[in-house]
């Protein structure tokens, strides 16, 4: 195979808060969904971006709890328009929700503080 020819195999791993109800779709189908009228969904760049988005969240809108799951996406799939900064600081990647199919399997890490 050529270096043309070679396939890219590189992910980046990403990072989401969930609320109750999006825990229990996780648990119940093994990966992210989309509900009708969410066309997209928000995946932190670290652990931290999505732990800092559920302390903002509950402290602005009195969300939560929130459980933090860990997946990946294949580097090449990226394009600079998904690329987002989520209240000015967290590094986000919006992801279509016809793409949450090459996500790999949510790992759960935990709830967030």
């Amino acid at each position: 195979m050529t270096g043309s020819e070679a396939i890219d195999q590189r992910t980046t791993v990403l990072y989401r808060a969930v609320m109750p109800a999006e825990r229990a779709s996780i648990e119940r189908e093994g990966r992210f969904t989309v509900i009708k009228g969410i066309e997209t969904k928000y995946f932190a760049t670290t652990e931290r971006g999505a732990s800092t988005y559920a302390a903002l969240a509950t402290w602005a809108f009195g969300d939560g709890p929130f459980t933090i799951y860990r997946t990946s996406i294949p580097s090449g799939l990226i394009t600079e328009t998904m690329r987002v900064l989520v209240d000015g600081v967290i590094s986000t990647l919006v992801i279509p929700g016809e793409m949450l199919h090459c996500l790999s399997p949510p790992e759960l890490l935990g709830l967030s503080p």
